[in-house]
Formats: C-alpha cells, structure tokens, sequence
C-alpha cells in the first residue's frame, strides 16, 4: 500500500460536490455550505498491517488508525455524525466498511474505498445507503503535494 504513503491534497475542481448527500442525510445547513470549500489535506503512512492517516482541515484535524484485520474498529466522525467502520485490503484499494449513526434513521450502511488511480491522484468513495433508497456516493479526489 505504499502507493498511498505521502502528503495528499484535496482537489475541489475534481472532487464532486458533497451537498446532495449531505443534505439526504439531515448534515445542518451550516456544514453543508462550508463543507464543499474546505480544504483538506491527508498525510498517510502505511505498513502491511495498518494505515496512519492524519486529516488536517482549516476547520481542524485528526488522526485515525486503521488495522487492516477486519474486525479492530476505527471511529471517526462524518459531518457531525457517529462513523464505525473496520478496514480490509482488496488488492489497490483501502476498505472500510460500518455504519454511519443518523439521528432520525439510526445505523445506516457505510463503505469506503481509498486507492491511487492511474493518473497518481487518489479518490476516496463514500458509499452511504439508507434504508429502501438508493445508494448515495461521495468522490473525494486528492493530488500528491
């Protein structure tokens, strides 16, 4: 997975707009204006059992590790919203599969999928599906510092 290790920014002419999913998913109306023009950066380092990801924002940071076992849990926060997922490797791509806890519809369905594409960028997908509704997707796209 060392094609992740690195400093990684976030390309908001790439990324798609987050403010559909956002507002399905009840995020205030204040994140879901502000969401969309912050301006993230991930450092990662990774080894063959665990990912080191610390998020720095304008709006702050944090660090998250992720065991790559399948059954350690990592926590973390969406929006504003409770976020447990565990994490696997399937072949490129960083896994990590759990539940987001909504207020009004409980633990929803959550995936999310971190590689390098192709052309060196690299994409995180947030994969959300509510209850009896389609699926709802995020793409995230980051470019090497």
């Amino acid at each position: 997975m060392s094609a992740l290790d690195g400093t990684w920014l976030l390309d908001l002419e790439r990324t798609t707009d987050p403010g559909p999913v956002l507002e399905r998913l009840k995020v205030g109306w204040v994140l879901r204006k502000v969401g969309p023009t912050v301006r993230f950066t991930n450092v990662i380092v990774t080894t063959e059992t665990r990912a080191t990801i610390e998020v720095k924002s304008t709006l702050g940071g944090r660090r998250n590790v992720l065991v790559f076992d399948g059954t350690t849990p990592t926590v973390d926060d969406f929006f504003g919203n409770p976020l447990t997922y565990t994490v696997t490797i399937e072949g490129d791509t960083i896994v990590g599969r759990g539940h987001l806890t909504l207020e009004k519809e409980g633990k929803v369905p959550l995936e999310l999928r971190r590689r390098v594409e192709e052309d060196g960028a690299m994409t995180l997908r947030i994969i959300v599906t509510p209850p009896g509704e389609p699926q709802l997707e995020m793409k995230r796209v980051f470019k090497r510092k």
